[in-house]
């Protein structure tokens, strides 16, 4: 199982888990102000799909720019939606962010344009 923390304005509400073929939202808090999409309120209840949640797949890049990412971090890191969005989770920025325990270690330096 793959975990991605999420988090409002840098607090952690939900764990995004990915065990199998299944991806998993599980909120950590109870506040129903932090809930991370208006179509998935804040409930005790685990959300569950076999797809990517569309609020988690609109942070990932298309197109060109995707191909290029796959390409270079392909033997470095799953390179499916859950591990592109781990891979890339220190730089989406905008109300979601995301903390990972998948580290880049060098090779996603900050000098990097995306």
């Amino acid at each position: 199982m793959t975990k991605l923390e999420v988090c409002i304005s840098r607090s952690p509400v939900a764990c995004l888990a990915k065990e199998s073929d299944e991806f998993l939202l599980n909120y950590s808090s109870n506040d129903p102000s932090y809930f991370v999409s208006l179509t998935m309120p804040v409930r005790a209840k685990s959300y569950s799909s076999n797809q990517l949640f569309p609020i988690f797949e609109m942070h990932l890049p298309e197109g060109y720019l995707l191909s290029v990412i796959k390409k270079h971090f392909s033997k470095l890191a799953p390179t499916d939606d859950f591990g592109l969005l781990a891979l890339l989770a220190d730089r989406v920025q905008g109300r979601l962010s995301y903390g990972s325990d998948l580290k880049a270690d060098g090779f996603l330096s900050r000098e990097m344009p995306f």
